[in-house]
């Protein structure tokens, strides 16, 4: 199948991965049933194709449709989360004055562009074990609320206070946290940030202690970073050469030819 940017599957159809990984036919029959779980009605086929990386089919945000439409419950949730996220970037960008000796040392808060986080949340979907997803360095919380909406449980933290507190008045769970001295990153089922430091040692430190902690068969959906994770991580998609960004999933304890960090 030649690449797309989105695969439409409707329900009653089929959809066929061709995987080029190092996945047993047990961890094919997971992967099989999460996608199952997330489109049903869909007939779904995981085939073992050699130990490279995924074929580009299966790395591309997969659109469910419903009668011929998104299901219009979702549909309108949808468009209430965007309404508020939209919201929320704009009410808060360029609101917050860095003291000078913050200014080399963490980067600003800025708005993501949602739709790309949105393909991101989708692409990790059937590789993450649960919907406990973490944003480090949530700002006032505009990504969380997309992907609330999209039935993760959603949490954040923030360094700086007054931007936790106005996350926290719009009914999101974030607290406020140096992301170096957060100790709870090997409880979640994904993790999502775009470049928490400006100072390339902190960021280095902060990558570091998440390729270290993050548990196995974990998702990290990340922007800007300085490096890629290690080379035994699990491509989901990778956009690094353009971007810098992309989704891995940490080796699930036991995969063949892989040591978890």
């Amino acid at each position: 199948m030649q690449p797309a940017e989105t695969v439409t599957v409707r329900p009653g159809g089929s959809l066929t991965i061709r995987y080029d990984g190092p996945l047993t036919a047990e961890q094919a029959g997971t992967m099989r049933a999460r996608l199952a779980q997330a489109l049903p009605g869909v007939e779904v086929t995981v085939v073992i194709v050699g130990q490279g990386v995924p074929d580009v089919t299966a790395r591309r945000a997969i659109r469910i449709l419903t009668g011929g439409g998104m299901h219009p419950d979702l549909a309108a949730d949808m468009v209430t989360a965007i309404a508020q996220a939209q919201a929320a970037s704009s009410a808060w960008q360029g609101k917050i004055t860095q003291p000078e000796d913050e200014k080399a040392w963490i980067t600003p808060w800025m708005p993501f562009n949602l739709f790309d986080f949105g393909t991101m949340l989708l692409e990790a979907c059937p590789w993450a074990d649960g919907p406990r997803l973490l944003e480090i360095g949530c700002g006032p919380g505009s990504c969380l609320m997309l992907a609330r909406a999209l039935g993760w449980d959603a949490r954040g933290i923030e360094i700086n206070d007054e931007m936790a507190a106005a996350a926290r008045s719009a009914g999101l769970d974030v607290i406020a946290c140096d992301a170096l001295e957060f100790g709870g990153y090997g409880d979640c089922d994904a993790v999502w940030f775009n470049r928490v430091f400006r100072n390339r040692g902190a960021q280095e430190r902060l990558e570091a202690k998440l390729w270290r902690e993050m548990a196995p068969g974990a998702v990290i959906l990340c922007a800007n970073l300085q490096h890629p994770p290690p080379p035994e991580w699990i491509i989901v998609s990778d956009m690094w050469d353009d971007l810098r960004r992309g989704v891995w999933c940490k080796p699930p304890a036991g995969t063949p030819g892989l040591t978890a960090p």
